[in-house]
């Protein structure tokens, strides 16, 4: 990320407020998708997690505010966005539960156990990974924000290998992506991990889902489940009030309740 992004910040209210975090005014911008993911994460008692690609901190600020025995620790590739993230932990007053490592999760794993990076160390791994394939068509302009969104250097199954080293065993992994790179995903997660629950979002009720959110197990030999999912819109372009819930109160996604129905 070059100086003048780093000069050119928003500060942007999550939760309804109660958390504010600065991002660049263009590049990589946070927004519904790292809320949902963190809604999901279901854990209980004093227990780690590890973010991949955590950017400004979003997805594990979400976290760790609403759920306040979690320590997470959040891994980010470019440096500057490292920096962001540590300075939004400490200006929310979470930085005694948030951690950021500035590293590469398609690199070689020694490199990252040398900065603290822990293996089989984490009940729980999430990532809102780049969601275009690399050489995709619809790569943006912008040189950060194309960092953010085209995937490279080993692809997805790079970022799932590196979340299944860093995973303890029957350790649970949470996941976003587009709907239609599930073949991608399901590909990677093989051999790793199992007991997948698909959480399908809808932006309309008569649309198709344009995300899904993963949960899986490590290790698990479980069938996969395909879960009810989510409207987040009504007719008139208001969210719906379950996902109101989620946007501005923190309201919990409860995927293990929605698979036991």
């Amino acid at each position: 990320m070059s100086d003048d992004h780093i000069e050119s910040l928003t500060d942007d209210a999550f939760l309804g407020g109660a958390l504010h975090l600065l991002q660049p005014l263009k590049g990589a911008r946070a927004g519904t998708d790292a809320v949902m993911l963190a809604a999901s994460v279901a854990a209980d008692g004093p227990v780690r997690a590890l973010e991949a690609g955590c950017g400004v901190g979003a997805v594990a600020l979400c976290l760790a505010w609403r759920l306040p025995r979690l320590h997470v620790t959040g891994v980010e590739i470019d440096a500057a966005l490292s920096e962001l993230a540590r300075r939004n932990a400490a200006s929310n007053g979470l930085s005694d539960r948030v951690e950021i490592i500035n590293g590469d999760v398609t690199g070689p794993f020694p490199a990252l156990e040398a900065k603290g990076i822990r293996r089989e160390g984490y009940e729980h791994v999430v990532a809102n990974p780049p969601y275009l394939p690399a050489k995709s068509a619809r790569a943006p302009g912008n040189a950060d924000k194309r960092r953010a969104h085209v995937m490279t250097r080993g692809g997805l199954d790079a970022w799932v290998r590196f979340l299944a080293t860093c995973a303890r065993p029957r350790g649970r992994l949470w996941m976003i992506h587009r709907a239609d790179a599930l073949p991608a995903v399901l590909a990677a997660l093989e051999g790793r991990f199992g007991g997948v629950r698909l959480f399908p979002l809808f932006p309309r009720a008569d649309a198709p889902a344009t995300r899904i959110i993963i949960s899986a197990t490590k290790g698990s030999r479980a069938a996969l489940q395909m879960l009810p999912g989510l409207t987040l819109h009504r007719p008139d372009g208001r969210y719906t009030d379950t996902a109101e819930a989620l946007l501005r109160y923190g309201a919990a996604l409860p995927l293990d309740e929605a698979a036991e129905q």
